[in-house]
């Protein structure tokens, strides 16, 4: 047994977790593929796109922004018709001009 995970092991770990019944364990697993530049990474965060849950999806979207290429823009472009508001874009940025106290935190 080698010392380190290989990233093929660490891959085909986050391919099972991409397919976890959990929503929370899915959702780790698109944030932790924007650290992984292989091509099966980029396919894995697509797939994750189209999440029945939103902020899954919105997960995807945050890691798909470090992997390049027409197939991955496609898909973000794709993913901005999203019916769910929650999934379609992230949150705004926070700003120090709100006037109006919210439930988020910056």
């Amino acid at each position: 047994m080698p010392l380190f995970d290989t990233d093929a092991d660490d891959l085909a770990d986050l391919t099972q977790r991409v397919g976890d019944a959990d929503p929370g364990v899915r959702r780790v697993a698109m944030l932790t593929l924007a650290e992984m530049p292989e091509t099966e990474a980029s396919g894995l965060l697509i797939h994750g796109l189209a999440d029945p849950v939103p902020e899954v999806r919105v997960a995807a979207a945050h890691a798909l922004e470090s992997h390049p290429g027409n197939t991955v823009a496609a898909a973000l472009i794709a993913a901005l018709d999203d019916p769910d508001p929650r999934g379609a874009r992230p949150p705004p940025p926070c700003s120090s001009s709100v006037t109006k106290p919210t439930r988020r935190r910056c």
